[in-house]
């Protein structure tokens, strides 16, 4: 059995996040956390968000929205969309199917979904995928440091990781909340990059409502 860990949730990070144009970033500037306040966040608990953040519970609607051909389901006022994304060719020969979506509330609230199923003799590491996931981003051109928080989950035969970080590039930074999940020979992932601090708790609530329907 071949045991692997690809950096998908780098991968996806990388296809939708790192080609917005610059102008884009621009929007966080009067709106991110300071440097010291991002690490108090972190060190207390950072998926604990500030009260300022309510008012984005109203943008949520009880949708549950179903990914692509699998049997899991969140719950998101937004639709998903086919995605192309070149997957590395090592990764593409381990699959039995592969299925990425987008989904956006505008530029500053985007997100993308992935669905993999592994070729029965593959065994993904979740662990290690979770570990290294941002990894491959600290390399690339701009990064100057990344701060992130991880929590394991075990419920319902879905097994994962919630990953909260802090990217730091080109003097400014953004958010990413996401989930990484993991069910036999199934996986997803699911991120969201976060410009506006007030979008914090909606995707949240996304990444967080997960659900397997048998």
């Amino acid at each position: 059995m071949k045991i692997i860990s690809p950096l998908i949730l780098s991968i996806l990070i990388v296809s939708t996040f790192f080609v917005m144009p610059s102008i884009v970033l621009d929007v966080v500037t009067e709106t991110v956390f300071s440097e010291k306040e991002t690490e108090e966040r972190i060190i207390n608990g950072y998926i604990k968000l500030p009260k300022e953040n309510e008012v984005t519970i109203k943008e949520f609607n009880d949708q549950s929205v179903k990914i692509g051909s699998s049997s899991l389901y969140i719950t998101m006022p937004y639709t998903l969309t086919n995605s192309i994304v070149d997957l590395p060719l090592e990764m593409k020969i381990k699959l039995s199917k592969s299925e990425i979506y987008s989904f956006s509330k505008d530029k500053t609230f985007q997100g993308k979904v992935s669905y993999m199923v592994w070729k029965p003799e593959i065994d993904y590491n979740l662990e290690y995928g979770a570990n290294g996931s941002l990894d491959n981003i600290k390399n690339l051109p701009g990064v100057e440091k990344i701060l992130e928080k991880k929590e394991y989950f075990n419920k319902d035969n879905l097994e994962g990781y919630f990953i909260n970080a802090e990217i730091y590039r080109y003097g400014k930074s953004f958010r990413v909340k996401s989930v990484i999940i993991k069910r036999g020979q199934e996986t997803w992932v699911i991120i969201i990059s976060i410009l506006n601090r007030d979008d914090e708790q909606l995707a949240e609530q996304i990444i967080k409502s997960i659900k397997y329907l048998k």
